[in-house]
């Protein structure tokens, strides 16, 4: 598997790399077709041009790379098969295409949960040492690193009987009568956790250059004044933002699918499997009445799935922080709630959630193959640009009404109005995103020609 991966990256960093060299001049002459061919054909390279094959191949292998690397999923379900996992793992790299700001919320709140919780328990550990040598010890050869605080929300670590240890199970434990001492807790390193993770340092300097280059050629392009294409300036959205998500997760364990059993004394009852609600056996209506119940689940259940997803990613729901199946695995999205930055968290994310919208500004007086097109670009910015505000507005306006205990005729209406609102902006917004990258692949059919200027490199540098 490690071989393959590697293989895989080779050959993204060599495909993102590779440049055609332009034919001799004595094969093409003046009055050959192949020298009207090369004239007229952005897809071809002269040597000192970009072609459109460049431009889409670059901006591809960027996002793949980016969206691939930067999601670092949960533990999945221990029943769950390679095809399930990986289902998972498409899952949650379409909410990072669709949404994300809201990804990007989920791993902040990740971050900053897992270092809150590695400082409790090395709190509570040293109080439990005596002597100021255990202390000095603990400190620089055990304490519990921000590692030990993801794998906790990732449900690494389980009991015997399958139910996920929260970091609040795990600071009982500690105060509890000998039930987990300090050398139990020496046996869970922060090496040993390392080494489930499928991911290292070499593959993740090699993704991060090749994003920081993506990066870096459009900023130069800006500098000299050299046009970009619209799926340019679309991936250099994804690619800011990604750049945060990695760094977010940069010390959570990659791709992880086995849970660390806590041997604790006292645990000697049977292992119980995840338990599963039985289907219904009631009798249907008929043939057509399952034929209607199915249509309608299948329109219906992605749908409700869908904004149940985004009210995890968002914190505005208890699955978010909840357990699932029995306590026998954590959810999709799910995180402990940090006790402090809630609110900078909130505030730093929907400000990176509107920078992300206003980079889709610099297109705004681009040239597009049609005005309509350069109308609904405009549009669908100021919408996406728009959208991380007012979902955080609405999304506080219904925390606080349903926090209110009796609520009259009016306040409900009140309630349900802003509800209905929430929902279309969310639609609206998820149309805009669709929209913003349809145009930009659209707008490929007729490019103008600054956009396959290459960049002078030695331009930057003083000339004596």
């Amino acid at each position: 598997m490690l071989v393959h991966r590697w293989l895989l990256i080779l050959a993204l960093a060599y495909l993102s790399g590779i440049q055609a060299l332009p034919l001799p001049s004595s094969i093409i002459t003046s009055t050959s077709p192949l020298h009207t061919v090369l004239l007229d054909d952005p897809t071809t390279s002269s040597g000192s041009s970009r072609t459109l094959y460049s431009i889409v191949r670059s901006c591809l292998l960027t996002i793949l790379a980016c969206v691939y690397r930067a999601i670092h999923p949960n533990i999945p379900n221990p029943t769950a098969g390679k095809w399930r996992t990986l289902r998972e793992r498409l899952i949650v790299m379409a909410y990072m295409l669709l949404v994300p700001e809201l990804v990007i919320y989920w791993a902040a709140e990740q971050w900053c949960s897992a270092r809150e919780i590695a400082a409790l328990i090395n709190e509570h550990v040293l109080e439990k040492l005596e002597t100021k040598e255990a202390k000095e010890e603990w400190k620089s050869e055990h304490q519990w690193t921000t590692v030990h605080g993801y794998f906790i929300q990732m449900g690494g670590f389980i009991r015997d009987d399958g139910s996920v240890l929260t970091s609040d199970d795990i600071l009982n434990l500690v105060h509890g009568p000998a039930r987990l001492t300090i050398a139990d807790l020496k046996l869970y390193s922060e090496k040993h956790i390392r080494d489930k993770s499928k991911g290292d340092i070499i593959s993740k300097v090699i993704l991060t250059l090749q994003t920081s280059w993506f990066i870096l050629q459009c900023i130069a392009r800006l500098v000299k004044h050299l046009e970009l294409s619209e799926l340019e300036v679309v991936t250099f959205a994804y690619s800011i933002l990604n750049v945060v998500t990695f760094l977010l997760w940069s010390n959570k364990p990659l791709d992880v699918h086995c849970s660390i059993t806590f041997r604790l004394p006292g645990d000697d009852k049977e292992a119980t499997p995840p338990t599963q609600t039985p289907t219904s056996t009631t009798p249907s209506g008929g043939r057509t009445a399952d034929i209607l119940t199915n249509l309608y689940n299948l329109f219906q259940n992605p749908f409700v799935r869908f904004f149940s997803n985004l009210g995890q990613l968002a914190g505005f729901t208890p699955a978010a922080y909840g357990l699932e199946g029995d306590a026998h695995q954590v959810g999709r999205f799910y995180r402990e709630r940090p006790e402090r930055h809630v609110k900078r968290l909130f505030l730093g994310t929907t400000a990176l959630g509107v920078a992300f919208g206003a980079i889709h500004f610099m297109s705004w007086s681009f040239p597009f193959p049609t005005n309509h097109e350069q109308v609904l670009w405009r549009v669908f910015t100021i919408v996406a640009t728009s959208f991380p505000v007012t979902f955080v507005v609405l999304g506080l306006v219904i925390y606080k009404m349903i926090s209110v205990p009796h609520k009259g005729f009016w306040l409900k209406m009140l309630e349900s109005i802003v509800g209905v609102v929430l929902v279309l902006s969310i639609i609206f917004y998820a149309l805009a995103r669709f929209g913003l990258v349809i145009q930009a692949i659209a707008a490929l059919r007729k490019l103008p020609p600054g956009v396959f200027e290459n960049i002078i490199w030695s331009s930057f540098f003083p000339h004596f």
